[in-house]
């Protein structure tokens, strides 16, 4: 699974420690509890978010930019070995 690859767990906790906003830790506690799980949920939701799933929260998108990049270039990586 790529969302226990150690470079995204690092992305991961880098965004998690740079939410510090009160009500945006609230609002996105749930993705924030514990790591392991909680890193599959933000790899998640935001690869769903990029194939289109409009359900997921503007917050969740905008509080972990790092792990939103590290999906997009893993999935560029992949599309060129194809």
């Amino acid at each position: 699974m790529p969302s226990t690859d150690e470079k995204f767990r690092r992305v991961y906790r880098q965004d998690a420690a740079a939410i510090v906003d009160h009500d945006r830790r609230e609002k996105l506690h749930d993705f924030l509890v514990e790591e392991e799980t909680c890193a599959k949920e933000v790899f998640s939701a935001l690869a769903a978010s990029m194939m289109g799933d409009v359900t997921v929260e503007k917050d969740l998108n905008r509080a972990f930019p790092r792990c939103r990049a590290w999906i997009e270039s893993r999935i560029a990586q992949l599309a060129k070995k194809t």
